[in-house]
């Protein structure tokens, strides 16, 4: 870990030697935030989650009627076996639900980074930036000059760290 600070501030260090470079950054969350595909989705999400929301209302309020039923006493074997099955059923619907949530979500935030990427690189390119920082706590770079890649470089140099070369 102490190979890959110095080797980033090295690089940092080597990079800052040219005062004539522009630079931006900008605060992720508020951009994610504020992106309006990022809204449109979000607003899609929540109807289908709303939608679902509604259909697991709807066995659970039938499964509370077969509960009332069958405390009633007057239950079958044949309501029972129902009961058993439709609890299934819900139990099985809501965990399905809850995936298809998740799944849905990370789609759409991978859908939203990728076009937001695209729009920061172009950006970069059009105000001739070479270097814009993602001001998020991880140090990330959101787009970088070609000619100030250094990626290969330090490629080779890990892994010759590595192998002891």
């Amino acid at each position: 870990m102490k190979n890959i600070i110095i080797i980033a501030l090295t690089v940092l260090g080597i990079s800052s030697c040219n005062n004539n470079e522009k630079t931006g950054y900008i605060k992720m969350g508020e951009l994610f935030d504020e992106f309006e595909l990022k809204k449109q989705l979000t607003g899609q999400l929540e109807q289908t989650v709303s939608a679902r929301k509604n259909i697991l209302d709807s066995l659970k309020l039938n499964l509370e009627m077969m509960v009332v039923n069958i405390q009633g006493g007057n239950a079958s074997d044949s309501l029972k076996n129902r009961f058993l099955y439709s609890k299934e059923q819900f139990l099985k619907k809501q965990e399905q639900f809850e995936g298809e949530n998740q799944r849905l979500q990370q789609e759409y935030d991978s859908q939203i980074w990728t076009q937001l990427n695209e729009y920061i690189e172009d950006f970069g390119e059009e105000k001739k930036l070479d270097y814009i920082f993602g001001a998020s706590g991880t140090g990330a770079i959101m787009y970088g000059s070609e000619s100030k890649d250094v990626t290969k470089e330090v490629v080779i140099y890990v892994n010759k760290k590595y192998v002891g070369k």
